[in-house]
């Protein structure tokens, strides 16, 4: 009988630890909401900033700010700044020239949604 509730604890601990490693991802967080975005979100600032744009385009969306052709170059620019992330941690090492690129798409990015959110072209 101790034999098997051992067995049992092993298994139960193997399974929590291997669904932690699946879930950590290398510090991105997998998330899809109602439209069928499919995106990674880095932790850390970079990170957060794309999550905000990501939220500024929805509300717009929602609001009737942007348009659907809008929303969707919006949407297709941050899906590029998540593949210029992806390819700066592709050798395990973003560097700081590859860093300050990426702040600068984001910046840019940014200024895009203001100006299809309030039509100044």
């Amino acid at each position: 009988m101790k034999k098997i509730i051992i067995a049992v604890a092993l298994m139960v601990g193997i399974l929590s630890v291997s669904e932690v490693n699946a879930q950590g991802n290398h510090g991105y967080d997998k998330h899809q909401d109602r439209q069928g975005y499919h995106g990674y979100h880095q932790r850390g600032p970079v990170g957060h900033e794309q999550v905000k744009q990501h939220q500024r385009i929805k509300h717009g969306k929602q609001t009737g700010q942007l348009n659907r052709a809008e929303a969707h170059r919006l949407q297709a620019q941050q899906r590029h700044i998540q593949d210029l992330k992806q390819l700066a941690k592709a050798d395990g090492r973003v560097t700081r020239k590859e860093r300050i690129y990426i702040e600068q798409q984001q910046a840019r990015a940014s200024t895009n949604i203001y100006r299809h959110k309030h039509n100044c072209r």
